[in-house]
Order: structure tokens, then sequence, then C-alpha cells
């Protein structure tokens, strides 16, 4: 009795990433020696959401779930179960970090400079 294998590969295969994003879409795959896939899913520790992601069987490829990520690091693991009820995982750290916008009053001078550039 061997449990499912799940590899997550997108959008990297490191056990951690970086993004400005609100949410990320993983994806992968699963192998499983003793049975077929009867689901995959996936939560973020960080947060306690959680929901399914797609799998197509023939291919073994799962995912298409948009995963809502806090400000900081969200652990995020994605588990399978075939139909003798074991189950198998992967995880990585996805670190959503805050990218700063310019402040309104930056925004107000650049406008000014370039009313006052198209005057000249």
């Amino acid at each position: 009795m061997a449990n499912p294998v799940v590899t997550i590969t997108s959008p990297t295969s490191n056990p951690a990433y970086q993004t400005a994003e609100a949410g990320i879409e993983l994806g992968g795959t699963v192998t499983d020696a003793d049975g077929d896939i009867t689901g995959v899913s996936w939560t973020n520790q960080t947060t306690s959401d959680s929901g399914f992601c797609f799998f197509n069987s023939e291919s073994g490829i799962w995912g298409g779930a948009v995963i809502p990520l806090a400000m900081g690091e969200n652990i995020i693991e994605i588990v399978a179960v075939d139909a003798l009820s074991n189950e198998g995982s992967d995880t990585i750290t996805v670190t959503r970090i805050d990218v700063k916008r310019p402040a309104p009053l930056a925004i107000a001078i650049a406008a000014a400079n370039q009313r006052r550039r198209r005057r000249r």
C-alpha cells in the first residue's frame, strides 16, 4: 500500500515562492501505484482556508484553484487521496510581499511636473 506522490511544479518546484498577488494558482502532478486518485485538495495553513483542485485522472495533472494569500508567509499544503484512503502531500511556502504604491503626494507632484513640461 503506497501513498500517492504529490508534486507541486507551478509556478515553481522550489519549496518557497514570493509574489505581490493576493492569490496564487498552483499546479502539479499526482501519481499513485495502488489505486485511483479520488480527490486533490489544498489548505493554506496560515489562514485555514481550504478547497479542491481540478484533477485530470488520465494525465495525473492537478491545478486550477486560486488560493487566497495573507500578507507574509503562507504555508500551503496540497493533499491527494486515493481509492484506498491513502494520502500523499506536498507543501510550499508562498510569501506575499507588500509592493508599495506611490503616495498620493508623489503622484500629484509627478502630474504637476508633466503639466509644466507640456506648457513649454
